[in-house]
């Protein structure tokens, strides 16, 4: 298997460590070995999975992210910058990163740690939109899909259902994760959300999206707005970048989302046969975010963050939520016959954790 198709179908994280060698005099200096003349003032910005600074340099102020190292290789991060300039070259409102003589990934000397710059942008986060932001958030989506269909990306990961469920399933159960009494009945609902998900993915059309697109990476300066963090862009459906906006299933949640899908049917086509995805892919999410914490929990910022996490409750919750969503599957059609995306072949999961 080529490295490229190994880089797009593996789950990231596997060998993912953490930051202790990042301390303050390591962030500064490595902007400086850029030529940027730093001030000493450093201001650590919220991020779990990597760290995110605003620095002050003394013609200009920056946000420098610092990749957790073993997460990404090179080639997938330089293919999110892509992305980026992409997007910018089509005025999508994006922050693209920072170049300095013609690159715009950085290593931290002598650290296994990359690194970028953004020009700092003001702005804030908006828990609720009104009719006119939502129609232009969703113009915005549309057009930034036409962008990402116009140019692939080999490297990053695709929102698959192997990806998303199996892999990360199969990661839980082999570091006994899940506590004993619980493993066979959540083995038993991701196998079965598993096979759904393979069976709804089938002839579905994948490109680069967003793929974490929700009112949390939107920042607001009065009525204009940014998109922010593509850290996690996949190649996936379009629809993973509007139903985690407006994700509830309250009335007037359902008259915004219906605002904002007429609004991105308006520049770009929104294919029926992704409306459907919308529960399987709530599920991925679910089982994903378990998986990450799972991967990052020796982390002490883990700990603190996630204290109920591997305890009895938290998994009881974790099987309620799954079951929720696989009640509100329409599972009429049981017909199994189901293909991977890459080889066109019957693709099973592996039985060590498949139910018999």
């Amino acid at each position: 298997m080529n490295k490229e198709k190994n880089d797009s179908q593996s789950m990231w994280g596997e060998k993912s460590q953490f930051f202790y060698e990042l301390d303050p005099d390591t962030v500064l200096n490595s902007l400086d070995q850029l030529g940027l003349k730093t001030t000493g003032r450093v201001l650590t910005l919220n991020s779990m999975e990597n760290r995110v600074y605003d620095i002050e340099c003394d013609k200009l102020s920056v946000v420098a992210k610092f990749y957790r190292p073993g997460r990404w290789s090179k080639d997938q991060i330089l293919e999110e910058h892509t992305f980026l300039t992409d997007l910018i070259d089509q005025e999508i409102p994006v922050s693209a990163p920072l170049v300095f003589n013609k690159e715009t990934l950085f290593t931290v000397p002598n650290k296994n740690i990359f690194f970028t710059l953004f020009l700092k942008r003001g702005g804030r986060l908006k828990d609720e939109l009104n009719d006119e932001e939502i129609i232009k958030l969703g113009h915005t989506i549309a057009r930034l899909h036409q962008v990402g269909k116009s140019k692939s990306a080999t490297h990053r990961l695709s929102l698959t259902p192997k990806i998303f469920i199996n892999d990360n399933v199969t990661y839980l159960l082999e570091n006994n994760k899940i506590p004993g009494h619980l493993i066979s009945q959540y083995k038993s609902l991701s196998s079965k959300l598993l096979n759904t998900a393979i069976k709804y993915f089938q002839n579905i059309s994948f490109q680069r999206i967003h793929g974490d697109c929700h009112f949390g990476n939107i920042l607001w300066r009065d009525e204009e707005f940014f998109l922010v963090d593509f850290d996690d862009a996949v190649n996936g459906p379009c629809i993973q970048d509007l139903w985690p906006m407006i994700p509830a299933d309250d009335p007037d949640s359902v008259i915004k989302r219906a605002l904002l899908w007429d609004a991105y049917k308006e520049i770009n086509v929104l294919a029926e046969n992704e409306i459907k995805l919308v529960p399987i892919l709530r599920a991925m999410r679910v089982i994903n975010y378990a998986a990450w914490i799972a991967k990052r929990f020796s982390d002490p910022a883990f700990v603190n963050t996630f204290p109920m996490f591997g305890s009895e409750s938290y998994w009881k919750e974790q099987i309620q939520i799954l079951q929720e969503i696989d009640s509100a599957i329409n599972t009429k059609d049981n017909e199994q016959v189901f293909y991977s995306y890459e080889e066109n072949e019957p693709w099973t999961p592996p039985l060590d954790w498949e139910e018999d």
